[in-house]
Formats: C-alpha cells, sequence, structure tokens
C-alpha cells in the first residue's frame, strides 16, 4: 500500500532478505514479487547487502536493477569504478542469463561472422602492444583477455597510439601493464545475438567509440570480434536474401525461408509449435468478388497475424491462401489464445471486404468446383496445429504428414476451427 501512495522511483530490498538469499527458495519469491510490482509500476529496484558472488549472482537471475554491498564495493564518500574483476563478473553474470531466440532462416548470428584474433592478458606491458601495433599497421584493436578467457576490455590501434603519442605519453605508459591502460568504454556481446541487433546497438554508442569493433563471447568467454564494417555488410546481406523470398503479395517470409526455419526448430528439444492456417470458401470469394479483393482478402490474414503474434513468432506465406506460424508457446491455452485472437481479428478487418447484403445475411452466392451455384458462408479460418509437446519430430517430412493429417480433420467441419495435437 505505501508503494501504491508514495510512488517512489526506487524501492531497496533490504540485507535480512538478500542474505544467503541464494539458498533460501522464500527469500527468493520474497524478491521476485518485488521485481514484479515495481516492474508494473515503473520502479527500480535495489539490493543491499551483497556480500558474495552467489547472492549477486542470484538477484541478477531474479533481475534486480542495482545492487549495492561489500562484495562489490567498499563504502566511500564519493563516486567510484568498479573493481575491474567485479565489472567482468557482473558482465558475465548478465551474459549467461541471456537466451537468444533462435534464430529464423537467413538471419545469421554474429558468432558466425566474428573473427577470432590474438589476446593479450591483463599483465602484458602496454609497451610490447603498442610497438606490434607501430610495426603492424593491419592490427585494428587488440582484445584483453585472462588465461580463462574472461574479457576484461579492448585496446583499440588509435587509443594505443594516442597514450603512447605527446611529449610524455612514452614515458608515463611504456612502464604499465595493459590493464592500467583500458578503458570502459567497450562493448560485449553474446555470439547468439543477431547482425541486426548488435549493428543497431554498435550505431547507438557514443560518437567516440561507435566505429570500435565489438567483442563477441561465448558464454561468457571470449570467442572473436566483428567489426562495424562487416556488421553492416552483414546486415545489408541478410535483408537482399530476405526480400528476395518474402512474398510479393504479403511480405511475409516465403516457402524456402519456412522450410529452412521448419528444419531448425525440429533439430532443437525447446518447445514448439507449427500453426497452418488457410482460408475457408475462398475460392468462392475469388470468384464471387474478384482477384483484387481475393489478395485484399489473403493481405487482411496477414494483417490479423502480424496484429496477433509477438516478435518471437515466425510468420509465412506459403502461397496462395496457405500460411504458416511457428510459435514458442510452451502450453496449449496460450496456443488456443493465440489462434482466437487471429481469428477474431481477421473477423473483424475482414466486414469491408463484403457488401452490406452478403455480410448482413452472413453467405455469398457463387459457383462450386463443378459449376453450380450455392451459398457460401461468411470466409472463415481453419488452424491445424501440431507441437512437439508429446511427440518429436526428427524430420520435416514426418512433421509434414502430420499438419496435413490435422488440417484434413480442421476441413472436416464448418467454421472456424483450430485443432491442436
Amino acid at each position: 500500500m505505501r508503494i501504491c501512495s508514495f510512488s517512489p522511483d526506487f524501492l531497496k530490498v533490504d540485507m535480512s532478505i538478500v542474505r544467503g538469499i541464494n539458498h533460501d527458495s522464500k527469500k527468493r519469491s520474497v524478491v521476485l514479487g518485488i521485481v514484479k510490482i515495481c516492474r508494473e509500476a515503473g520502479i527500480q529496484v535495489i539490493a543491499e547487502g551483497i556480500e558474495t558472488k552467489e547472492e549477486l549472482a542470484t538477484l541478477i537471475d531474479l533481475d534486480v536493477d542495482y545492487g549495492q554491498g561489500y562484495f562489490i564495493a567498499r563504502p566511500n564518500g564519493k563516486f567510484q569504478d568498479l573493481s575491474v574483476g567485479v565489472e567482468v563478473m557482473i558482465r558475465q553474470l548478465c551474459q549467461r542469463n541471456q537466451s537468444p531466440l533462435p534464430l529464423l532462416p537467413g538471419v545469421e548470428a554474429v558468432g558466425l561472422i566474428c573473427k577470432s584474433k590474438d589476446t593479450v592478458t591483463p599483465d602484458t606491458k602496454a609497451l610490447s602492444v603498442y610497438e606490434e601495433m607501430k610495426h603492424n599497421p593491419s592490427i585494428t584493436e587488440m582484445c584483453v583477455t585472462d588465461d580463462e578467457g574472461n574479457v576484461y576490455g579492448i585496446l583499440t590501434r588509435n587509443y594505443l597510439l594516442g597514450c603512447f603519442g605527446g611529449q610524455y605519453g612514452y614515458e608515463l605508459n611504456s612502464r604499465r601493464n595493459v590493464s592500467e591502460l583500458l578503458t570502459r568504454e567497450y562493448m560485449t556481446v553474446d555470439s547468439g545475438i543477431t547482425v541486426d541487433e548488435v549493428a543497431n546497438m554498435a550505431m547507438n554508442r557514443d560518437f567516440s567509440s561507435v566505429y570500435d569493433a565489438v567483442i563477441v563471447t561465448e558464454q561468457g568467454k571470449y570467442l572473436g570480434v566483428v567489426t562495424v564494417k562487416d556488421l553492416l555488410l552483414a546486415a545489408i546481406n541478410m535483408r537482399e536474401k530476405r526480400a528476395s523470398d518474402a512474398s510479393p503479395l504479403t511480405g511475409l517470409p516465403g516457402n524456402n525461408t519456412i522450410q529452412l526455419m521448419i528444419d531448425a526448430v525440429i533439430r532443437e528439444s525447446e518447445p514448439y509449435a507449427i500453426i497452418y492456417l488457410d482460408l475457408d470458401n475462398f475460392k468462392a470469394y475469388n470468384d464471387a468478388y474478384g482477384f483484387p479483393n481475393g489478395d485484399a482478402m489473403l493481405k487482411t490474414l496477414a494483417q490479423a497475424m502480424t496484429q496477433c503474434c509477438s516478435e518471437k513468432d515466425f510468420m509465412g506465406h506459403i502461397g496462395g491462401d496457405d500460411f504458416v506460424i511457428i510459435t514458442r508457446h510452451r502450453d496449449i491455452e496460450s496456443i488456443q489464445q493465440l489462434c482466437d485472437s487471429i481469428i477474431n481479428t481477421f473477423f473483424n478487418l475482414i466486414q469491408p471486404l463484403y457488401s452490406s447484403l452478403d455480410w448482413e445475411r452472413g453467405y455469398i452466392v457463387s459457383k462450386d468446383r463443378n459449376g453450380f451455384t450455392d451459398n457460401f458462408p461468411i470466409t472463415t479460418l481453419s488452424m491445424a496445429v501440431v507441437t512437439n509437446k508429446d511427440k518429436a519430430f526428427s524430420e520435416s517430412s514426418a512433421l509434414s504428414k502430420a499438419i496435413a493429417e490435422v488440417k484434413k480433420q480442421c476441413k472436416q467441419q464448418r467454421g472456424n476451427v483450430v485443432l491442436i495435437v
């Protein structure tokens, strides 16, 4: 109640809750609840009294925003930087808890284009790195890691040459270790993050570092570096590939991408659902209203899918009135809700595509496949859904067969149908 009354910007979790939280499920539940409430209210959470790495890791897992305690730093009247070791540890813990989404076909992970280059340790003499860069213009940066691959930072060519330049630069820095010259202005990303995402993040940096190479890690350990030039070229290349395969009518990915996506998800153990959608009585509508209106109907279905699906869902246009969605929803109820949402949204969007007479009476007059005039209901959706909840598919042909069987059962029923197996 006090949170609602005062509406603070920050809320601090007392050290009595933080101490030993990694061993206490009740304390974890309390903090999880606090974080959830504060997220909804726009309040940031601070945990105090962090004294061990395990407590810090648990609080990061629980998505706490800020922390303080002897493990992070001792009290000080002035603002101070974190020690390099603690900062590296926090970065690693945060990266460990990132779980990159499965990539769409044609969307490359940055780990696939990064290049593994020689690194130096924090206790390496800065002079030796300077001399190497001075005599080898192709070295644009040098990553700093320990023997286990933990990243401490990066020395760019311009920065290091600047350190040794000027009247006193050489004399001041020639005896220093690399760790003494490291700045905090460097960017690390997980190898599973997409090239597009990394390119956007890189270009949003401060102007002074916007063109610096990006360090790529895998499970928190150094993997390689990628230059901004390579990022942008890869992003452009991927967009061109996606555009060439997209449906010219709906803009959704076409058959090649759909097949690659299906092949990708069935190789994984993560839950997935493949939703096959097609329109009921679409041919009759096309014949009665003409192809331009038929195209408008297909675009409307694509619009309904886009409005209801999340960014995590894959949507594709197989061709004609056949569409597909691949979603990572973990339970049948969520899948059903998504399907119902698409059905309701589609129904509300298609009214302008019918004459007032046809819409009010609920059917159109058209010809069937044999050329005989008949009454056909307003277009509805059949949605055949196959999941790997109870059965794993080792190849796409088996999955396609299962979808075809479910689709056949859908078509035997009238109206909007959602059948999940």
